[in-house]
């Protein structure tokens, strides 16, 4: 690039009457708008007149504002005035550039030996860190198979295997080393805990069963003992028994003998009292006998001797009964009275037939 001295030019300094010829283009719009007035429309010919007149005024419009009038000529001297400033200030750059590209090459050689120092830290702390999540995850593996271990023990102890777990407990947990567990040291611990509260649960669950089953054996001998009395205490029954039972037959069968001879003689005396008392009821029958005939015949002879005293007047009285007569006359017409005189007349023959059997059955 060739020095030469120019004179600058400032562009905040350069105005745009400078570039334009604004006394000129006024003058010409300002004709234009004086040869084209505006025209109201009422019919064709002012119709055609006005866009005659907007046409004008357009292209006077056009002519400084578009891409072929005024504007864009500015526009593009601008634009050749620009290219040039700019191949200027490119030509200018050029002196500084293999400055710029050795001192920006040498930045980053630097910033990459930065940049690789970083990702070796970066490196190196992920695998600080999955070292730490490693070693962390190993002491919780270990507590966890601890904790497994133990509560698969506790589940399969039995009530005779109670003190072996304890002592393995107390062995290999309580006095264990803690050293290896670092800061999870508390978490160890409180595993241990829960362990040893299963431990106790599980211990306390196994006695419970343990003293019902030795409950259960007690109960189970208690009731053998007690059958086994029973079954004593119902032989010597039934031996005892069989004994009474025996001399109760012996006696039952003296006592039925004795009977048999009680029955035998009272059957004697009773027979004989029998014999005696038929021979005393026939006196006692034919002394009866004697005295009913007597009485008898004192009965009829006094029997006799009343009728015979009760006769005579028996006999008046059925005359006197039979001497009841009514007669009723033909003289009576009217049918009601003479219907009660028939019907009095019929009672009176029934009342002396009642009063005639009454006196006969007198005796």
């Amino acid at each position: 690039m060739q020095s030469e001295k120019t004179q600058l030019i400032k562009l905040e300094d350069i105005n745009g009457s400078q570039i334009v010829d604004v006394s000129k283009w006024e003058k010409l719009q300002n004709e234009i708008v004086k040869e084209n007035p505006f025209i109201e429309i009422s019919d064709t010919a002012t119709y055609n007149q006005a866009k005659s007149n907007r046409t004008a005024l357009l292209k006077g419009r056009t002519s400084l504002i578009g891409a072929n009038g005024q504007q864009g000529i500015i526009r593009s001297t601008l634009k050749a005035i620009q290219n040039n400033a700019i191949e200027v200030l490119g030509e200018l750059a050029n002196i500084t550039e293999p400055y710029y590209e050795k001192q920006q090459d040498e930045v980053k050689r630097y910033e990459s030996i930065i940049e690789e120092k970083r990702l070796e830290r970066l490196k190196k702390a992920e695998e600080e860190r999955l070292l730490e999540e490693k070693r962390i995850q190993d002491i919780n593996d270990v507590i966890s198979a601890v904790f497994s271990e133990y509560k698969t023990k506790i589940s399969e102890m039995t009530f005779d295997s109670i003190e072996e777990i304890k002592k393995d407990i107390w062995d290999n947990l309580k006095e264990r080393n803690v050293e290896e567990f670092e800061e999870f040291e508390v978490t160890y611990y409180s595993t241990v805990n829960h362990i040893e509260e299963l431990l106790n649960e599980s211990i306390q669950s196994l006695t419970t069963t343990e003293n019902q089953r030795l409950e259960n054996l007690r109960l189970a001998d208690e009731r053998k003992k007690f059958e086994e009395e029973k079954a004593i205490t119902r032989a010597e029954e039934r031996k005892r028994q069989n004994i009474i039972d025996a001399e109760n037959k012996k006696i039952e069968a003296a006592n039925q003998k004795k009977f048999d001879e009680l029955a035998k003689e009272s059957a004697k005396v009773q027979a004989e009292k029998d014999r005696l008392q038929k021979i005393e009821d026939t006196r006692i029958a034919k002394e009866l006998k004697a005295k009913e005939t007597k009485e008898r015949i004192a009965r009829e002879k006094k029997e006799a001797k009343r009728l015979k005293a009760l006769q005579p007047d028996k006999v008046k009285a059925l005359e006197r009964i039979d001497s009841l007569q009514i007669t009723i006359e033909n003289t009576v017409k009217d049918s009601e009275v003479k219907e009660l005189l028939n019907q009095f007349e019929v009672g009176v023959n029934m009342l002396k037939n009642e009063y005639t059997n009454l006196v006969n059955n007198l005796t």
